[in-house]
This record gives C-alpha cells, structure tokens and sequence, in this order.
C-alpha cells in the first residue's frame, strides 16, 4: 500500500512537472511538441516521461493551445486511479486518465 502510494504522488509530480517545463518551453503554444522534443530541450529527462506504475507517459497535441498528457498502464491499482483522479490538478484545464480493460 505504502508503494502505491509513493507511485501515485510520482505520477502526479510527473504529470504536473510536464505540463509546468511544457509552458516553459512552448509559451502555450505547443507546436511541435513530442517526447522526445522535450527531452533535447533538456528540461526534462527520459525519467520524467516514465509512468511508475509501468510505460511511459506521452506528450502530444490536442491543438497548438492544449496538451495532452497521455499515459497506458494495465498495472495501476484501484486505489492509485482514485488518487490520481482526485487530485487537485490546479490550473491544468483537463486531465484525462482512462482504465484500460
């Protein structure tokens, strides 16, 4: 219980840590946005891209104003997707974070 607890904060640190280097990077227009695009800006690092749980956490495009974090893991808990649903996610405009079956 202890580690889903840890992983859940991480994945929320991670997500929220995208989205904040994200701004900075792209000043809120996302053009051009990938993975890997982030990472040779070097404000983050392959790690931060990482999802705890398993896979990998993937930036990309809704338009050139909105980004989109997505993220598929079969090895999220029941009660880690409450966490990460629950969360106050501030001033992100939309969170998505769907099960897979």
């Amino acid at each position: 219980m202890a580690m889903e607890q840890y992983k859940s904060n991480l994945l929320i640190e991670r997500v929220q840590l995208i989205a904040t280097r994200a701004r900075t990077i792209y000043k809120n227009d996302y053009k051009g946005i990938s993975n890997q695009n982030l990472i040779d800006s070097g404000k983050l690092s392959a790690t931060d891209l990482q999802n705890p749980f398993g896979g990998n956490l993937n930036v990309s495009l809704v338009n050139t104003k909105y980004l989109y974090i997505r993220t598929n893991s079969n090895n999220v808990p029941k009660s880690a997707c409450s966490d990460i649903l629950t969360t106050d996610w501030g001033n992100m405009i939309e969170s998505y974070f769907r099960r897979r079956k």
